[in-house]
């Protein structure tokens, strides 16, 4: 009894320690927030820029048409509804960093109540999700209207993990209409321990709903259908394509141009053996993530939720374009890739979403290192996990005759 009480008391600390880490280091962000100037917000100045352009019949993909120097860069049927958010920039230029907190701290908190029904730790990643990757600086800085994928990728997992893979292929599809590139994540539905047939079906909803929402925008945006594609692929003149304005550091922290600076800096310049050393990379972290699956614990009921969590995240690792912004969309998978049934594994893991960021804040690629190293610790994490589930033992073969 004495044991017990003591390890609750144990327990209590951690879960305070926890509490007081993570609500310093969002304090820390939303101070930073705090001081933004009248130069903050262009993304979403772009945005509503645009859309007044297109209410006056002009093209929104042309720059001269919107003023600036952005593209406009997404499909007018799903930008559409980041529209509300222009007349409250105007009246308020800074309002939007509070709906943007809304909605990534709001369906943090919602993802880890359905998932654990529990209304304090609900309240704990809500302010993970403040701090995690640094991404909602990077979306409060720039007013990018990626956020609007948080809550799809949030309905997403909620379904993975209540087995309706079905309408989580089409809340993925919807996801990824808007920025595109999210849809590379559709492979994590191959990497779950159910039938194939299920696996098909979730992967065909979400290439079909992705391709129906595109085709509807072609269709509804009339003459400026065509010119979204040529946008889209760097054919309008004296304009160039916001998917090939890659950038690099702090503009484009992806992990391919991150291990091709690392090489540079090593005085290897070999373009090829770079790229085979990521396509190496791509093909041990994949396999460890096959290993995990096989080795799944059928009673653990997160067991599937963190797989598709951490396959998705190392789908993206491994895409040519992810801006700081869109690590946003990354926070409910990296929750749900530390969905153990342990307390303390899942706080390790908030830690870690938390911490690196600020202790990488001074390189130019902190948010893949820090992306980088929740893999390696929540590899780790299911290592250990792993290592616990008792082998099967094969089933005896009945003796002939």
């Amino acid at each position: 009894m004495i044991d017990h009480v003591n390890r609750n008391r144990i327990a209590w600390i951690g879960v305070l320690a926890t509490f007081t880490i993570v609500i310093w280091v969002a304090a820390y962000n939303l101070q930073i927030v705090a001081k933004f100037d009248s130069s903050t917000g262009w993304d979403l100045d772009m945005l509503c820029r645009s859309f007044a352009a297109l209410s006056e019949g002009k093209d929104p993909y042309i720059v001269a048409n919107i003023g600036g120097s952005l593209q406009f860069p997404y499909p007018i049927v799903t930008a559409y509804p980041a529209t509300f958010l222009c007349p409250i920039h105007a009246a308020w230029p800074h309002a939007y960093v509070m709906v943007y907190l809304l909605l990534i701290a709001g369906s943090c908190a919602a993802l880890a109540y359905f998932l654990l029904h529990n209304i304090t730790e609900a309240a704990l990643v809500a302010i993970v999700s403040i701090s995690a990757f640094a991404a909602f600086h990077a979306l409060a800085v720039t007013g990018n209207i990626a956020i609007l994928e948080v809550p799809f990728a949030v309905l997403t997992i909620v379904t993975v993990h209540r087995q309706r893979l079905v309408v989580g292929g089409l809340t993925l599809g919807l996801m990824s209409s808007l920025k595109l590139l999210p849809l590379v994540g559709v492979i994590a539905f191959a990497i779950l321990p159910v039938r194939w047939a299920q696996k098909a079906r979730a992967i065909a909803a979400s290439l079909l709903t992705f391709g129906a929402i595109q085709w509807v925008n072609i269709m509804i945006s009339g003459p400026y259908g065509p010119s979204f594609l040529k946008q889209l692929f760097g054919r309008i003149p004296g304009q160039q394509s916001n998917y090939f304005d890659i950038g690099f550091g702090i503009t484009n922290p992806d992990f391919i141009d991150f291990v091709f600076r690392i090489f540079d800096k090593m005085g290897i310049e070999n373009r090829s053996l770079i790229a085979s050393a990521i396509g190496i990379c791509g093909l041990v972290v994949g396999g460890l993530v096959t290993m995990l699956a096989q080795r799944m614990d059928e009673t653990d009921k997160f067991a599937t939720v963190r797989l598709f969590g951490l396959a998705y995240l190392v789908c993206m690792l491994f895409i040519f374009r992810l801006k700081p912004y869109a690590f946003g969309t990354l926070v409910p998978f990296a929750v749900a890739a530390v969905m153990f049934r342990e307390r303390a594994l899942r706080y390790i893991g908030y830690l870690v979403l938390v911490l690196m960021p600020l202790l990488w804040s001074g390189v130019s690629y902190y948010l893949t290192i820090s992306l980088i190293i929740f893999l390696v610790v929540a590899y780790g994490l299911h290592g250990y996990v792993w290592s616990r589930v008792p082998k099967k033992l094969p089933t005896p073969s009945t003796p002939k005759g």
